[in-house]
């Protein structure tokens, strides 16, 4: 009998070494591909979100589109047929008016034809403003002389209502490519409801700002301290129509994002805004708009 003998424990631990070795490499390159495949399907459901969201808008737009349409027709038919008795009523009444001699109480019935027939043309007018389509002209356009027109307009009545502005305007102050004459109808809307908002005086602060180091785009935030407005009231507020005032027509507001979005601008409301947004904290509206600085005209 022969007995032949070898040592192989340096040889099994060899292998041992060489199969521990495997198996990381595995799990290494596994979890380089649980990675790299977490990343692709984030970034997958990012991209299918951001594709949802613009689905959504463009359906959005296009359901509104359909109702301007509708309206359209509507106020292009029947615009006409109320303005022309309108126009003669109220000039019949400031000749009668002028007529009449002070004291006479026939004279303040005038004024209340003519008062009562401004306003009626002026709820013609938003309605006209609103159905008929928005055409930018653009051109080079500095957003902040255009709030100082709005602010100056409104002067005398701020005043009365004891409201006090605070303005904040962007330090470099360059010009945006923009239609200033609809900007300026945008922003007077929005004064007008912040003005409203402030029954007992209060302050409206404006701010103009760049969103990002790009400088791409520009913040524009009208804020008030006034009691606020709900959530609900805030998913409803661009609605055409809808308003919480007795004497409202409901189209300020859609007014202010038709010529907005004709800018490939976004507008949007926080209630109570963010601290950084006005003085105040827990009350008052901000009314956010983003413009581009240098919009893609088509």
């Amino acid at each position: 009998m022969f007995e032949i003998t070898q040592d192989i424990s340096e040889d099994y631990a060899a292998i041992t070494s060489f199969q521990n070795n495997i198996i990381l490499s595995q799990l290494v390159v596994m979890s380089l591909l649980f990675f790299v495949l977490r990343f692709i399907v984030k970034r997958a459901e990012g991209i299918i979100a951001k594709r949802s969201e613009e689905r959504r808008r463009l359906e959005e737009q296009l359901h509104q589109a359909e109702r301007l349409a509708a309206l359209g027709e509507m106020v292009a038919g029947v615009s006409h047929e109320i303005r022309n008795p309108l126009g003669i009523i109220g000039s019949t009444a400031q000749l009668l008016h002028q007529k009449i001699e002070e004291g006479d109480h026939k004279k303040q019935l005038g004024k209340i034809i003519m008062e009562e027939t401004s306003r009626l043309n002026s709820i013609v007018t938003d309605f006209l403003d609103f159905a008929r389509p928005t055409t930018p002209h653009f051109s080079e356009c500095q957003v902040h002389e255009v709030l100082e027109k709005n602010l100056e307009f409104l002067e005398v009545e701020l005043k009365r209502r004891e409201i006090t502005v605070e303005k904040r305007y962007a330090e470099n102050g360059t010009p945006i490519y923009a239609d200033g004459a609809l900007l300026y109808r945008a922003f007077l809307n929005i004064f007008v409801n912040a003005m409203e908002a402030l029954d007992d005086g209060g302050a409206i602060t404006v701010v103009t700002r760049y969103k990002d180091s790009k400088e791409d785009r520009l913040e524009v935030v009208i804020s008030d301290t006034g009691a606020g407005i709900s959530q609900e009231t805030i998913a409803k507020i661009f609605d055409p129509f809808y308003t919480t005032r007795e004497t409202g027509t409901g189209l300020g507001l859609p007014i202010v994002r038709n010529i907005i979005e004709s800018h490939g601008g976004t507008v949007h409301i926080e209630s109570p805004p963010k601290r950084e947004r006005a003085q105040v904290q827990d009350r008052g509206t901000a009314i956010i708009i983003s413009l581009p600085v240098n919009p893609v005209v088509s």
